[in-house]
């Protein structure tokens, strides 16, 4: 049963008792601690797959989108076509009973770049140490044209790279220092250019040069500075010097990434592109038999491959590479078991059905001096079905199995399936946040509580593949939810203001806190929360009536009681007669 059906059931259940049975009487097992379920993963993690019954519209604005949604409540009210509509935000979503198609009508929230910066900026506090968060932190900085804090988060992302990942061991073992540091002094002359620091800029642009002579962006922007202090003459030696050093990359092919790369192959292996991932190290091999990167991406790769034994042998080469390493000796000690006990049984195979055959991606950057930056195209398999009859243990038929169960909403089977995969790459961050939903819709509240610890330990120890600020968000409110079942009260009023600071305009969250205030006997602190909850619902819900109406009794302030209880009836007529 997927969260939404459960939400639903929720509130068909909790409407009914209200209005049938004593005036106040929540249910607890259903509404005190309801799933809310997450949806913004689905369109982010790479385990998702569209839905056949499902059709999203983007629309040029809030009103656009307003606009659409009406459109097609009307044409639906013609035909005299029952319909199920909710609006969150600036995203209208339109069930067809008939049909059970759904189209979603969704828009950019205008103010959506400073809500995802002030987001950002909060998770930096509560993660100091994650490289990728005061990266991205210094990105929406830029963006927002704030350079002395972008510059001093982009330091700041370069002091947490170290950070105790093999990934980032493997890559300090290989990393020509100089050429390093010529990219950090041209960045970092970056921000002292937008900020108008032309003097600052050029100095350290000339030591970037004095590092690494053929490094384009540094003579594109020396010669920006230049020009800015009417130097023409010096701006027309590094422009002519640019061009020759462009034309000389263009003959020799060097715009794109060079297949002996061995970041590219990890990358491969971290999109599933486990083929492409293996031909890369092989050719990196081949020139250079230690490299550690290769032999790192060619473990991985055969490990998600199913092909442990050649996993465990790459491993243990890399031993000789790199010295005690404890997150080697994990990696490592993962694939010894499963060479020994070889690979879980795939789950359900029917549930690959709906999965599409391939996808072709093409991976583009763009440097900071404004060029873009572009690789060649390859195609990531994704012929489940074949896979899965080629060979065993392929780490990519469980993610097309989970994929599909999640589509089915057979979510005990989601979990089993998700645990295979967790056998095989214990730290996935995206698996871990599919265990998170998972349980969650499950009602497996220590299990929720628990993965949620394991993702924020990722978070704290900067060990997360990945990073989505809306997932963060999320992770609090299900903890606080997992702590409130488990009468936790203290630790889910904790996290639910952190949901909270996360994310000010969202009813769910005050709701949640409302709830948990009221189970600890703070029912002042309740009603607040509750009426701040009434006040952002634009879908003008009856539950937050019903709760501050118990609130209140509880107060002994029977009057307001008994005025939120007939609110949430008149309420609840209205919905019934949709």
């Amino acid at each position: 049963m997927t969260p939404d059906r459960l939400r639903q059931l929720s509130a068909f259940f909790l409407a009914t008792s209200l209005t049938v049975g004593p005036a106040l009487a929540l249910a607890e097992d259903i509404d005190e601690v309801r799933p809310h379920g997450f949806t913004p993963s689905e369109q982010s993690s790479s385990m998702h797959f569209p839905r056949p019954n499902r059709r999203e519209m983007q629309a040029s604005s809030p009103e656009e989108a307003q606009k659409m949604a009406d459109t097609m409540k009307t044409s639906l009210d013609a035909q005299h076509q029952k319909y199920s509509y909710k609006q969150d935000g600036f995203t209208h979503t339109i069930v067809v009973e008939s049909t059970k198609k759904t189209v979603v009508f969704r828009a950019a929230n205008p103010n959506a770049a400073k809500q995802e910066l002030r987001k950002t900026q909060f998770i930096a506090e509560l993660f100091p140490k994650n490289e990728s968060i005061a990266s991205l932190l210094s990105r929406l900085y830029e963006e927002d044209k704030n350079w002395s804090k972008a510059s001093e988060y982009f330091r700041k992302a370069n002091t947490l790279c170290n950070n105790d990942t093999l990934d980032n061991t493997v890559t300090n073992l290989e990393t020509n220092q100089a050429a390093r540091e010529a990219r950090l002094q041209s960045h970092y002359a970056y921000f002292e250019l937008m900020m108008k620091h032309y003097e600052t800029a050029i100095k350290m642009l000339t030591k970037s040069i004095e590092l690494k002579p053929d490094y384009t962006t540094s003579y594109y922007n020396r010669a920006k500075a230049y020009r800015a202090l009417h130097k023409n003459d010096l701006a027309d030696k590094d422009e002519k010097k640019l061009k020759e050093l462009t034309q000389n990359e263009s003959r020799n092919s060097q715009s794109a990434r060079p297949a002996t790369d061995g970041a590219w192959a990890l990358f491969m292996v971290e999109i599933y592109a486990l083929e492409e991932a293996l031909r890369i190290a092989d050719a990196i091999l081949l020139k250079e038999p230690n490299s550690a990167s290769a032999i790192l991406a060619q473990a991985r790769a055969n490990l998600r491959l199913g092909r442990y034994a050649k996993a465990l042998a790459s491993y243990k080469k890399l031993e000789t590479i790199v010295k005690d390493s404890a997150n080697l000796k994990a990696e490592m000690a993962t694939a010894a078991i499963l060479a020994k006990q070889g690979p879980p049984p795939y789950g359900d195979l029917s549930a690959l059905a709906a999965m599409p055959k391939s996808e072709t991606f093409t991976p583009r950057a763009r440097g900071r001096h404004g060029h873009d930056q572009s690789s060649r195209p390859f195609s990531a398999p994704l012929a489940a079905n074949k896979l899965a009859a080629d060979h065993k243990g392929d780490y990519r038929v469980y993610a097309a199995i989970c994929a599909g169960l999640k589509q089915k909403s057979q979510m005990k089977e989601l979990d089993n399936e998700l645990n295979k995969m967790l056998l095989i790459v214990p730290n996935d961050t995206k698996v871990i946040e599919q265990k998170i939903e998972t349980a969650e819709a499950l009602r497996d509240w220590s299990g929720a509580e628990k993965y949620c610890n394991i993702y924020f330990a990722q978070l704290t120890q900067g060990k997360n593949s990945s990073l989505k600020t809306e997932f963060v968000q999320y992770a609090y409110g299900v903890r606080a939810l997992a702590r409130r079942a488990q009468k936790n009260f203290a630790g889910a009023i904790d996290d639910d203001t952190i949901a909270i600071k996360l994310a000010p305009e969202s009813a769910l969250a005050y709701r949640d806190r409302g709830d948990a205030y009221r189970q600890s006997g703070k029912y002042d602190l309740a009603v607040a929360d509750y009426t701040k909850a009434i006040q952002l619902d634009n879908a003008h819900g009856s539950s937050n009536y019903w709760r501050r109406a118990k609130a209140y009794e509880k107060l002994n302030q029977g009057a307001l009681a008994k005025q939120d209880s007939e609110t949430a009836k008149k309420l609840d007529q209205a919905q019934s007669k949709i």
